[in-house]
């Protein structure tokens, strides 16, 4: 017996279903894709990298966002991806260095 989940969609009254198993597999893929985008870094993430120095202070890090027209908080934002994370040591209170 096959198990489906029925929804309605806003354009349109009819009920619609689908496949639990057909769900399941939505959701995998769904998972294997965000689990990509995290391990690779973005165009502005990559620029960034490029232009901070060897070590840096936030305040450094902000100046060089809004340098180069990302949003001053780009860093501080960047910082909670554990992809972009992983490229930097801190060192001090608001002072890091590349690895």
């Amino acid at each position: 017996m096959k198990m489906t989940i029925s929804y309605y969609l806003s354009d349109n009254s009819v009920p619609q279903t689908i496949e639990v198993s057909k769900v399941n597999k939505i959701l995998s893929v769904l998972k294997i894709i965000s689990s990509a985008k995290e391990k690779v870094l973005t165009t502005n993430e990559s620029l960034l990298f490029s232009k901070l120095p060897e070590t840096f202070s936030r305040k450094e890090a902000k100046e060089i966002c809004i340098n180069n027209k990302l949003s001053s908080q780009f860093f501080e934002i960047s910082c909670r991806k554990e992809v972009f994370k992983k490229l930097f040591q801190k060192v001090d209170f608001g002072r890091y260095k590349k690895l």
